[in-house]
């Protein structure tokens, strides 16, 4: 449970979705990428490892000024692996405002020949440019066509994610089939894939309507994604998610440490009172809701020092991440130059998965020391670590 926690920090994951646009605005400039950051990235664009390349052409993307990221949007794009297509869409998504990567993302939503599930990533962040402003005014009902068109042309489950979009962004008016009644009935039958991502999205989507037959899922579905669906209808305000996280905490073990998972990156005001109440809860639980409460902005800064310099191996790795969220929420946080020591301190020798998520939660620091750090690990005999600190020095 604790790699899927670690994994859902990790840059570039398709468990984590990017904001959504709420305004059509031109991206802040980014300065150059250190050459020797660079070249880590371009090696880790090349290696065989997915979630190396992943990563790093993701990085590559965003850090490249010239539209859609140029020659890293379509390195992306044409990677063999679905989990680098979709990082690669993420990517273009943040880059709504560019007119190349609105254009890459249509290129994909078209593409009968690309998996569908790629084609419903790039059509989300489409379908929330046109219900919210992030795509122009003038393109918008171009759009909603296209999401609905593709909609209409997938059929089983793994269409789902194109459903989801022609949802969000409205069918276009007069359709025989809405995609929204189509993906109810989807998720009523409970026969949903192993994409968590996906459950992510829909949770975020703001679809009042999924949440009757998510509720409908939630005893239908196998064990491994049931609080995957317990967290979207969490986000969609539906009563059965809360209940299921909360009986979740309180069976204590790997189940608990699951539903905490989710909990963690839950944007409803809800999720602080049912970890709040986890405070009291199984052997465990307690302190890691804690941990969770501080990357959520609440608790106290000692307990999670102190898990970094004294606590067993787990504990280290859970103060580690709550350490990141809490860092990037407030990158000001009173004491943070305390607990980016903390984290620095322990690089070196730590062990991997330790070490990926002190370089996340250091990731983007405008501190001297945090980048001297993290430049070191450049030379690291792991490409794996290599690419991680090249794209915490990229953020």
């Amino acid at each position: 449970m604790i790699l899927l926690w670690l994994l859902a920090a990790a840059p570039g994951c398709a468990h984590r979705a990017p904001a959504p646009p709420t305004a059509l605005a031109a991206r802040a400039p980014r300065a150059p990428l250190d050459p020797a950051c660079k070249a880590a990235l371009e090696a880790g664009a090349a290696d065989l490892d997915v979630a190396v390349r992943r990563d790093a052409i993701a990085a590559l993307l965003a850090a490249d000024p010239t539209p859609a990221g140029g020659e890293w949007g379509q390195r992306g794009r044409f990677d063999p692996s679905e989990y680098v297509q979709r990082a690669t869409v993420a990517e273009l998504g943040a880059r709504l405002d560019e007119p190349a990567a609105r254009a890459l993302l249509r290129t994909l939503v078209d593409d009968a020949g690309v998996s569908p599930w790629v084609r419903g990533a790039a059509a989300i962040p489409l379908a929330r440019g046109v219900r919210d402003g992030g795509v122009p005014a003038d393109e918008r009902e171009a759009d909603r066509a296209r999401l609905t068109a593709a909609a209409a042309q997938v059929t089983g489950g793994r269409g789902g994610a194109l459903l989801l979009a022609a949802a969000i962004a409205g069918d276009t008016a007069g359709h025989p089939d809405p995609a929204a009644a189509r993906l109810a009935d989807q998720l009523a039958a409970g026969n949903l894939p192993m994409e968590l991502w996906f459950f992510r999205a829909i949770g975020e989507s703001g679809v009042g309507s999924l949440v009757a037959p998510l509720t409908t899922a939630l005893e239908r579905v196998e064990p491994e994604i049931q609080l995957a669906l317990a967290a979207a209808l969490l986000e969609l305000g539906g009563p059965a998610g809360e209940r299921a996280l909360v009986a979740a905490l309180a069976e204590g073990g790997d189940r608990a440490l699951e539903a905490l998972e989710y909990l963690a990156d839950a944007r409803s005001p809800a999720a602080d009172v049912i970890l709040e109440g986890a405070l009291a809860g199984p052997p465990g639980v307690g302190d890691t809701a804690a941990l969770v409460l501080f990357g959520r902005g609440r608790g106290d800064l000692r307990d999670v020092l102190r898990q970094l310099a004294e606590g067993e191996p787990d504990g280290r790795l859970l103060a580690a991440l709550a350490a990141g969220r809490r860092l990037r929420r407030e990158p000001t946080i009173d004491g943070g130059d305390r607990l980016r020591a903390a984290l620095r301190s322990g690089l070196p020798e730590a062990a991997p998965g330790l070490q990926l998520a002190a370089i996340e939660a250091l990731g983007g620091s405008g501190v001297a020391a945090d980048q001297a750090a993290l430049t070191t690990l450049l030379a690291d005999e792991s490409v794996r670590i290599r690419v991680a600190a090249a794209v915490a020095l990229a953020r």
